[in-house]
């Protein structure tokens, strides 16, 4: 799984997270749920304060954990999400970034995690899909990529579709968006949120 994102994954978002190093301000502390590899920790570690890492996936944090040591990062840290009640360093980040993980977690848990990133930073990065997926050759990679995760992550992926992706869960959860950037022939929206 780890080869398949940085061979990838990685390079299909290294856009986005230009984009998302460019928007962030110089001596922010960020908080990245779903670090994936930890590439985004990494470009930001140069310009930011503090970068804490946040996965559910233990290989993915010993895997960015270990990168970390072998280049000599003293500012990011990377946690396990059922450690991160106990263990962040940051009480309020001024950046939350969340990149490609709200169409992976069932229905039911996206508004009470949007509430949860609410709670603890100033501002707030989305990237996901634009829903309605464009009518293009990119659209039918993404539902493949998609298919291949697994029977959950693309059950959860139509759920996102279906329920019209990011836009009435911001609504719902009352955030307002300020800019708004499209990648990848406009099948992936970054939402920066104030």
């Amino acid at each position: 799984m780890i080869f398949l994102y940085e061979k990838f994954i990685d390079p299909l978002l290294s856009d986005i997270r230009k984009k998302i190093y460019e928007i962030i301000d110089k001596s922010s502390t960020v908080i990245d749920i779903g670090f994936g590899t930890g590439a985004l920790a990494f470009e930001l570690a140069d310009k930011c304060k503090k970068v804490v890492g946040i996965e559910t996936s233990e290989k993915l944090v010993k895997h960015a954990s270990s990168l970390k040591e072998k280049k000599g990062i003293n500012n990011v840290e990377f946690f396990l999400s059922n450690q991160t009640k106990s263990k962040l360093p940051v009480k309020k980040f001024d950046y939350s970034v969340s990149s490609m993980v709200l169409h992976t977690i069932c229905e039911e848990e996206r508004i009470p995690f949007l509430n949860r990133i609410k709670s603890f930073a100033i501002k707030i990065i989305l990237v996901d899909y634009e829903i309605p997926l464009p009518k293009n050759s990119t659209s039918i990679t993404i539902k493949t990529i998609e298919f291949i995760a697994g029977r959950r992550h693309f059950l959860n992926f139509k759920s996102f579709i279906k329920n019209g992706g990011l836009y009435p869960l911001i609504e719902e959860t009352g955030l307002k968006i300020e800019e708004k950037y499209f990648f990848m022939n406009g099948a992936i929206v970054l939402l920066k949120i104030g």
